[in-house]
């Protein structure tokens, strides 16, 4: 399935000569700082877990390698991380991580294991961390791996934002307060459209805030350094929606960037989107009132996937649910192009 690229961490699987099954990502996160219930994972591989925050204590008091931008980051003290994320065997094409860091923060990767090649790339630049630590700023700086082969792994310690400043009621979730927040401040500027609806406790939140947050900008508009980054080569410009009057919408999810573009003054906007649940909520958030023109002279969806080749019908495999138990309603895929097997290494069809 051909989406529209996802900055904020997409992830492709490596060149390694194995199962698909060997590649993957899991979140910890510091026992020691943590408040609240410790997650599945930590109470799983807890000597794991120990052993990775040691190692980037032991480490914390040397001088590492630096491309944070900010000269006054570079040289602030060290401090310890809340979270690590834990890769194997995973290529991340050129994106910025979702959220934003807690203040003064930065990320912090390290790789290893028996690999060739693997850099990482921040802002267009290489870096080669088997064994060594690199600090960036995974939220400003766009960053993305080059191509391996062997067993790779990689350690990316990082402190988000804390959320005390929201304050959700009942069951709602931090992401799910902050994307009801966006979607309020945006309905103002798109009378024409009902309040964009979106599924509580699922990956929704995050499509929201990473288009609609106008504090840190649409992920999706990218500036010189960050497209040249992005397509590996030269250009005068970034990427926006300034001057542009149609937009083609691949994996349109539940029209999101549609409505951003919209209110950025696009005319026309033509989506395409297979899954069966986004689709009603494409439909439903892009139902136009407007008495100017006829509303398919604006918006034209198409419920169906687009991949290489002639047309035909192909199984639809739906992404699987993230660890804390929330609906995954994004990255989706056709069974030809999935990442997803099961224990005996056959592919997972949609159910």
């Amino acid at each position: 399935l051909s989406e529209r690229t996802d900055l904020k961490s997409r992830a492709a699987s490596s060149q390694f000569k194995g199962h698909l099954v060997q590649c993957g990502s899991f979140t910890i996160v510091n026992p020691q700082l943590f408040q609240g219930k410790l997650p599945a994972i930590n109470t799983q591989f807890p000597e794991l877990v120990d052993a990775i925050f040691e190692l980037e204590a032991c480490h914390s008091s040397e001088s590492l390698r630096s491309c944070l931008n900010d000269t006054a980051g570079n040289g602030s003290a060290a401090i310890a991380s809340t979270y690590c994320t834990v890769n194997r065997n995973v290529e991340f094409t050129p994106h910025f991580d979702n959220g934003k860091g807690q203040e003064s923060s930065h990320s912090t990767i390290a790789g290893l294991g028996d690999y060739a090649g693997g850099e990482f790339l921040v802002d267009g630049k290489s870096y080669n961390i088997r064994y060594d630590f690199l600090k960036f700023d995974g939220w400003k700086q766009m960053h993305s791996t080059k191509r391996f082969r062997g067993e790779r792994f990689s350690l990316v310690w990082f402190t988000p934002e804390r959320r005390e400043d929201y304050s959700p009621k009942g069951d709602t979730s931090f992401e799910d307060a902050k994307a009801k927040e966006l979607v309020e401040a945006h309905a103002l500027s798109l009378t024409s459209y009902p309040l964009l609806n979106f599924r509580g406790n699922s990956t929704d939140a995050l499509v929201v805030s990473e288009i609609l947050d106008t504090d840190q900008g649409c992920t999706y508009e990218l500036s010189q350094m960050s497209w040249c980054s992005m397509i590996g080569e030269s250009s005068e410009n970034g990427f926006s929606l300034e001057g542009h009057l149609e937009v083609l919408d691949i994996g349109a999810h539940i029209g999101v960037f549609c409505r951003y573009a919209l209110n950025a003054g696009c005319k026309k906007v033509i989506a395409y989107e297979p899954e069966a649940e986004n689709f009603k909520l494409l439909e439903h958030n892009l139902m136009c009132d407007s008495v100017d023109s006829k509303a398919e002279d604006i918006i034209q969806l198409r419920q169906c996937a687009v991949a290489h080749g002639e047309p035909r019908i192909q199984n639809f495999v739906h992404a699987r649910n993230r660890t804390d138990g929330s609906l995954n309603t994004w990255r989706h895929s056709l069974e030809k192009h999935s990442n997803y097997m099961d224990i005996k290494g056959t592919k997972l069809l949609s159910k």
